[in-house]
């Protein structure tokens, strides 16, 4: 079953500003010293002009070389402090970035820890990845450089403008005038810029996924013949890609270029007036070149903000994708009033308990049962019954659409999920082991537990033995998913791990059914005999394997339809007894 999970689309970019400030604020020190070291930039920059138009209009006319001197040893003491301040903006700019992406990605990683199962089921790994890579270089590319140069360039360009006045108010006035025109760019293409962006970062998130899919079902690709379907099949999501990167960049690149364009024009208009009132006498050489330099760092200022533009854009499409994941709520948390659950003494109990994955079709419908403290059971049926969603809703992945489960008297919603699964231990059907030591792995159970602790349970799951064959011993590397390890091993580090939590309830969910015949028994006797003083509870379609259990509750479209012990099972020829039978045939035909 796939859950829908939908997500933020453009352009609602409602609260992405106080989002954005709510990381940055941590820095709210350096980004002081990094604005003030822009202000020393700006200073700069503001004050060329000035020296400019006192060396045409005044040092060259009367060659006065002390006025010169002074001029340039204003330059030089100004370049200076210049150059500093750039080496500060450089330094505190790459700090902010690198401490804000790892905030963002810290958050992201912590909120994925809270999410329930069903947000997992409905979407994809490259989904997730694209927002942890692609998503965060944009933000990281805005905040390290784009963020900075947007600060300095509206300053630049404000102060510039205003200066203008001071200089020639006549030119200053017919540049206002004429400067909307640098605008055109981003106010017509500006929302297509957004959208293509936008469209671009999904596509890639899809195109992640694909990659990711077919690297981790390289044996069934291969087994199947389907590389050339596989290669079909991403040229196709290539080509949509490519298409989305194209309109993105074309649109960025049309923004730049009216924006170039339009600032040509500008200047052009500019000299032509300007070089108009000088010939009349209206306006000294000096005023001229001052003008220009000035109305040259206003140009600078909008042409670095249309530069920057489609990076920012890129960058909010990242933050909204942020901030949409940052927004999905768990919905399996505990209230404000649970408590701890003590630990068990009595027994499980599913009272009239109905659920549904999709919404519409249960999965489980008004199931009621009873496991008494230390009792072995087992629920077996078909494909579909709902034998596994009832170890989800055990172990509340998820939580009933209708009735409760009942633990010593307490309903489980009411109950902490670290106390809840505290008491449980888990060993899954697909078997998953960090691409890490097999000591850390067995650990995972119990993450304090010393060396003793650990190759304890280890002997217990019958596994200390085979390590020691290792050259590393507990210190071997079991590659990605356990990769280095046969089944057998992987299986059995996995109980290790289940019995390091010295569990009061031992769950084993098709513990067995990927292994060969010879390890299944083998590690079925060792489930056996760790069995004793649990209380254990088996899903399985290998009936063999549970012949002993207490009760055996027998599933069909989401009902229990028979139970009891395996004895009285076969007595009533239902269900279990045409499974029991049909599978001794089996094992007959293939001794």
């Amino acid at each position: 079953m796939r859950w829908k999970v939908t997500f933020i689309s453009p352009p609602d970019r409602k609260n992405l500003l106080p989002f954005f400030f709510s990381f940055l604020y941590k820095y709210w020190s350096k980004v002081i010293l990094l604005v003030l070291s822009l202000i020393f930039q700006l200073a700069f920059e503001l004050l060329l002009p000035f020296i400019y138009q006192l060396i045409f209009d005044r040092v060259i006319s009367t060659r006065d070389s002390n006025l010169l001197l002074i001029l340039l040893s204003v330059l030089v003491v100004a370049y200076i402090i210049f150059s500093l301040a750039s080496l500060i903006q450089d330094y505190f700019s790459t700090l902010i970035g690198a401490g804000v992406i790892k905030d963002i990605s810290i958050a992201m990683f912590k909120h994925l820890q809270h999410l329930c199962l069903s947000f997992y089921a409905g979407i994809t790994v490259g989904e997730l990845m694209s927002r942890f890579s692609s998503n965060l270089n944009d933000v990281e590319r805005v905040v390290t450089i784009d963020f900075p140069k947007s600060i300095y360039n509206i300053f630049l360009g404000i102060a510039s403008t205003l200066l203008l006045f001071a200089v020639e108010w006549r030119l200053a006035l017919v540049t206002v005038i004429a400067s909307p025109i640098v605008l055109i760019g981003p106010n017509v293409f500006g929302s297509k810029v957004s959208k293509s962006s936008y469209k671009l970062r999904q596509e890639e998130a899809n195109v992640l996924s694909k990659i990711q899919e077919n690297i981790s079902a390289q044996a069934m690709i291969r087994s199947f013949g389907l590389q050339k379907s596989e290669i079909f099949k991403f040229q196709e999501q290539a080509a949509v890609l490519s298409l989305s990167s194209k309109n993105s960049n074309f649109f960025n690149l049309l923004i730049g270029r009216l924006s170039l364009l339009s600032i040509y024009f500008l200047q052009i208009l500019i000299i032509a007036v300007g070089a108009f009132l000088a010939i009349r006498g209206a306006l000294t050489a000096g005023s001229l070149v001052g003008f220009i330099s000035l109305l040259f760092n206003m140009n600078v200022a909008i042409d670095g903000l249309t530069q920057q533009f489609p990076s920012l854009v890129k960058a909010t499409s990242g933050l909204i994708r942020i901030k949409e994941l940052l927004s999905k709520q768990a919905t399996i948390t505990d209230t404000a009033e649970a408590i701890t659950l003590p630990p068990l003494a009595q027994g499980i109990r599913f009272n009239n308990v109905s659920f549904s994955y999709s919404g519409t079709q249960p999965n489980v419908n008004k199931i009621s049962f009873k496991i008494q403290a230390g009792q072995s059971v087992a629920f077996v049926g078909l494909s579909g019954s709902g034998k596994s969603t009832l170890l989800n809703l055990l172990m509340r992945f998820y939580d009933p659409n209708e009735g409760s489960v009942i633990i010593d008297g307490h309903d489980i919603r009411q109950v902490t999920q670290a106390s809840l699964r505290s008491q449980i231990g888990v060993v899954f059907q697909e078997t998953f082991l960090f691409n890490t030591t097999i000591r850390e792995n067995i650990c995972l159970g119990k993450l304090d537990a010393t060396d003793a602790e650990i190759e304890a349970a280890a002997k217990a799951a019958e596994i200390h033995e085979s390590i020691l064959t290792f050259p590393q011993k507990y210190d071997t590397i079991v590659g990605e998913r356990g990769g280095k390890l046969s089944g057998g091993q992987r299986q059995r580090i996995a109980i290790a791990r289940a019995i390091l939590r010295n569990p009061a309830i031992l769950i084993l969910d098709e513990a067995t059914s990927s292994l060969d015949a010879e390890t299944e028994f083998a590690i079925n006797a060792t489930l056996r005999k760790l069995a004793k003083g649990r209380t254990v509870i088996s899903v399985t379609h290998r009936l063999a394997s549970i012949m002993d259990s207490n009760c055996i509750f027998v599933l069909k479209g989401g009902r229990i339809i028979e139970q009891g012990n395996h004895t009285q099972l076969l007595y009533l020829q239902g269900l279990y007894s045409q499974l029991w039978w049909k599978q001794k045939e089996i094992y007959k035909k293939q001794s």
